[in-house]
């Protein structure tokens, strides 16, 4: 169990160091990327705390067959934190090609104008903030159920 739960805690910290470094350097496709994988080893966790004995199937142990998909996981983290599947959605309707993450980079002005930005950049420091704040509810999240799956974890044996 041990080492594959501080491969959990160097997937949280690469996600969440990634997230804010994208988040500061003004790219939100980037930033959308890193948070939503960040969300999704969250969710990962949620999953495992109901059902420790998987911990084999993300293990170094695992095989091609042990893949949990993501899905089931994310009904995990909503089952936890009821929310989650909408902002998990936001993130990927960002993250993937979409028109929400096409149309990040334009703007069109109240008097009808339009303007488009080949440099990826949030629209305004809100939707920066936003990022910010659901780095830091995941990564907070994270901490507490990381603690609750070592509780539920003991005795499963995985390496």
């Amino acid at each position: 169990m041990t080492l594959t739960m501080f491969g959990l805690l160097t997937r949280l910290q690469a996600h969440n160091e990634g997230a804010a470094r994208e988040i500061a350097a003004d790219n939100p496709f980037s930033s959308a990327s890193c948070i939503r994988s960040l969300a999704e080893v969250v969710a990962l966790i949620c999953y495992l705390i109901e059902k420790p004995a998987d911990l084999l199937r993300v293990s170094m142990h695992a095989g091609d067959g042990d893949r949990l998909s993501v899905g089931k996981l994310v009904r995990a983290a909503q089952r936890e934190a009821p929310g989650f599947a909408r902002v998990y959605e936001q993130l990927s309707n960002l993250a993937h090609p979409s028109y929400a993450g096409s149309t990040t980079s334009m703007t069109v002005t109240e008097d009808g104008h339009f303007t488009w930005r080949s440099v990826p950049s949030f629209k305004n420091e809100d939707d920066a903030c936003v990022m910010y704040l659901w780095v830091l509810e995941l990564t907070e999240s994270a901490g507490l159920l990381w603690c609750r799956l070592y509780d539920a974890a003991r005795g499963v044996a995985t390496s």
